[in-house]
């Protein structure tokens, strides 16, 4: 007996597209019934079975897929030890931020029969819903944008984040010329946390200026260059706020071949709160995010939703708050006290 392993091939064999074949199989909307049979029989017939994965259908060991952008790191290790913990199997992949490669690798995920399927989409252009409407495992989203209305989705609260490490510079330094170094264009966490910069600057009637906010790409060398560029400034700010750790730590290089003591001629302050965060001196000032709190959120909506106690319609939004840890970099001198 030949065996379909994913959507494509039983829209092929149907004369459908695979969103259809995704309708049925969800009863999500009106197909009209001759297609409906005629696509339940395909499967019938093809012994297409989506989501077993060798899990048992209560309490069994379930293999999870997990899919990020290929930059990112911090949120895997704290879900694949979530996972270790709950004895379950861990099928991990990257995409490099097309929207091509990243149905190519859900709909191979599929294919092997994960139970369910943890996804990280930052990017703005992307579809999710489009992208999801042709998934029949069940999908819990992460770092999405809001509104999507198709998934569970578990997001950091990117503006609170940045909100109160913008306004710790303000009230407690007494910062007013503050610039910041985002994240690149149409990434949802850049975008949130930029609105975090913006909101604090406006809650404290500062004017923000516009060649103070310089954009790089979350790498080190951007951090260096955006940071360069904002010192070379006729009128330099005296205080930066970097939308990510491993930024600010490209500004400190830069801070540093400039001769500026960080703390003191220049606060800097971050966002992620990694390990380097601690090790650098002086030691960031940074907003902390429970990488380990979000994956274990995730993972047990995923499992609830697998395992029957969650419909899989039923849509739920939830925001992970942060919390600024203080350091040296913004001029404070007690170290590891949060905020």
């Amino acid at each position: 007996m030949v065996k379909v392993t994913n959507i494509n091939g039983i829209a092929k064999l149907a004369g459908v597209s695979t969103a259809t074949v995704s309708r049925v199989m969800n009863n999500k909307s009106i197909v009209h019934e001759d297609t409906r049979r005629k696509i339940l029989q395909i499967a019938r017939d093809m012994n297409y079975r989506p989501g077993l994965a060798g899990g048992k259908k209560d309490g069994g060991i379930r293999t999870i897929g997990l899919i990020m952008p290929s930059n990112i790191s911090d949120f895997f290790y704290g879900i694949e030890n979530e996972i270790k913990r709950m004895k379950h199997r861990l099928l991990f992949s990257t995409y490099h931020g097309s929207e091509e490669s990243l149905r190519d690798i859900m709909e191979y995920m599929e294919s092997l029969c994960v139970d369910g399927i943890i996804l990280m989409v930052p990017q703005a252009e992307i579809n999710v819903r489009d992208l999801l409407s042709d998934t029949l495992v069940p999908v819990v989203t992460f770092s999405t944008p809001s509104g999507i209305g198709c998934c569970t989705s578990i997001r950091i609260d990117n503006a609170q984040g940045a909100y109160v490490a913008v306004e710790h510079l303000i009230k407690n330094h007494r910062h007013k010329k503050i610039a910041m170094i985002k994240g690149p264009g149409r990434n949802i966490d850049s975008e949130e946390r930029l609105q975090g910069f913006m909101d604090a600057h406006g809650k404290n009637g500062i004017p923000v200026k516009s060649n103070f906010i310089v954009e790089g790409d979350f790498t080190y060398q951007s951090g260096f260059y955006a940071f360069s560029r904002l010192v070379s400034l006729p009128e330099r700010p005296d205080a930066v706020f970097a939308a990510n750790d491993v930024m600010a730590a490209g500004a400190y290089e830069a801070a540093k071949a400039r001769g500026l003591v960080i703390g003191r001629d220049i606060a800097i302050v971050g966002f992620d709160d990694i390990q380097l965060s601690g090790l650098i001196k002086p030691s960031l000032t940074t907003v902390h995010v429970h990488f380990n709190e979000l994956g274990v959120k995730a993972l047990s909506h995923l499992v609830n939703i697998i395992e029957g106690r969650t419909d899989r319609n039923e849509m739920h939004d939830e925001r992970i708050s942060s919390g600024l840890i203080i350091r040296e970099s913004c001029g404070c001198k007690v170290e590891n006290r949060i905020l």
